[in-house]
């Protein structure tokens, strides 16, 4: 792959794709440290980040690839000027777009746009799981404006209160959880001057587990297809 011994401004799609590779090695490595080393808190949380925002990098990437290689219009404008997005309604600059459900969509109508020369053209094979529309829902529904995994909260009060490791529980579900018979419980609790518990906190990551799996699966889709664009449509530029 030739890009990759040259600056990213020089790259055929911008850089976006090189880019995109160096956030998913990050999460990979990230992930991989973590899983040595053992539980940390919100650890998921810079981990998904990483992930998303290669998903996003790898889209916005194969946008301008295809734009390019087979000199399709943005809008009003020519292949070569801004990239941009169409959202199913109008034009947005690609710069402006965060959402993965539309990046998405206009990278696979591109794609599928184009499915017959591809065929004839490449070795690659292009088709898409089936299940990588619940893939995107997933991500999509849990972080639609890219602000999810970066900041502790955001408009979303609901959607937040899953994110965090420690959640609120009542004694009497901590309770049950302990004598369970299964994995042992971190908890902390608050207690008043009697000795009640007036709060209490057990540690708990599950609530994100699908959609760390999901964004996986789909920056591990789109990393392959990156890889096969450059290939095959860019001459490895």
């Amino acid at each position: 792959m030739n890009y990759l011994f040259t600056p990213l401004d020089h790259h055929y799609d911008r850089g976006f794709g090189a880019t995109g590779d160096a956030f998913r090695d990050a999460a990979e490595t990230l992930r991989d440290h973590m899983e040595k080393r053992g539980r940390i808190f919100n650890n998921q949380l810079p981990v998904h980040f990483l992930y998303r925002h290669a998903a996003e990098l790898y889209l916005k990437s194969g946008i301008i690839i295809f734009h390019r290689r087979f000199s399709i219009p943005y809008g009003d404008g020519g292949s070569g000027s801004e990239p941009q997005v169409f959202d199913g309604k109008k034009w947005k600059p690609l710069y402006q777009i965060h959402d993965i459900k539309i990046l998405f969509a206009y990278w696979r109508n591109l794609l599928e746009g184009k499915s017959a020369i591809l065929k004839e053209t490449t070795r690659t094979d292009w088709s898409l799981p089936a299940e990588v529309d619940e893939w995107v829902s997933l991500v999509q529904n849990s972080d639609p404006t890219s602000t999810f995994f970066r900041y502790p909260l955001t408009r979303n009060p609901k959607l937040d209160a899953t994110k965090s490791s420690m959640k609120p529980i009542t004694p009497e579900e901590l309770r049950d959880r302990m004598h369970s018979g299964g994995k042992p419980v971190s908890a902390f609790v608050v207690l008043d001057n009697d000795d009640n518990i007036v709060q209490s906190f057990a540690y708990d990551e599950t609530t994100l587990v699908r959609v760390g799996e999901a964004l996986k699966k789909l920056v591990d889709l789109l990393f392959g297809a990156h890889a096969a664009m450059r290939a095959e449509l860019c001459r490895g530029y």
